[in-house]
């Protein structure tokens, strides 16, 4: 019996949907992102409407690797967050982004 892939957009979904308060099957996952975001950020940084989603990532990026005992890259690379995201849970990271983003989410408590 032949698998289905196992597709990134539905992994960082279901992380999402099991990690934040008030969202359902409905919600567009970029809406997903930023209510986890802001909620993961709560009382700790200054956030507006007009917080990009990329800078929200970035800060719950350092915010997650400092929570969970590690140190936060001195830059904002991607890559080098999310090979800190990866270390932050006890995977081993690797050189692509793409593997290192799906392995966190997978293995992310």
């Amino acid at each position: 019996m032949p698998t289905s892939p196992i597709l990134r957009k539905d992994v960082i979904r279901r992380f999402y949907m099991t990690h934040t308060l008030g969202v359902d099957q409905q919600t567009p996952l970029g809406h997903l992102e930023r209510k986890y975001d802001i909620q993961y950020l709560a009382g700790t940084r200054t956030i507006t409407a007009q917080t990009s989603l990329h800078d929200l990532k970035i800060m719950w990026m350092r915010k997650w690797i400092i929570d969970h005992g590690g140190v936060a890259p001195s830059q904002n690379f991607d890559s080098d967050l999310w090979k800190a995201m990866v270390q932050s849970i006890g995977q081993r990271p690797v050189t692509s982004t793409a593997t290192n983003i799906l392995n966190f989410y997978l293995n992310a408590p």
